[in-house]
């Protein structure tokens, strides 16, 4: 399960959309007075992920597409990774390809 999960996230994340998402928010910070923090930027990045991936994907295996479905995701996740290093090695590659679209 974490493994399929964490695949469609990898291949969501590194869509042509979600990239150019990214960048219409980059962009909106760039005109923003005065412009925001590194915290404020951070939540409006969980929003973007929820709303443009996870919000479509998380359902598929059966996690309610809201914070709490990505609670419960990431509590999944960390329980499948204690046993298997390729868990951890891909959540490590989706935080890198949607970090990579921003630049804090």
């Amino acid at each position: 399960m974490a493994l399929g999960l964490q695949h469609y996230l990898l291949e969501a994340y590194q869509t042509e959309a979600f990239a150019q998402s990214c960048q219409d928010l980059v962009e909106e910070w760039n005109v923003r007075v005065p412009p925001p923090m590194l915290e404020v930027k951070m939540e409006e990045i969980t929003r973007l992920c929820l709303k443009r991936v996870l919000s479509r994907i998380l359902p598929l295996f059966d996690f309610s597409p809201d914070e709490r479905g990505i609670e419960e995701m990431k509590a999944a996740v960390t329980q499948h990774s204690k046993a298997n290093p390729i868990v951890t090695q891909l959540h490590i590659s989706i935080s890198m390809s949607v970090m990579a679209c921003f630049p804090l």
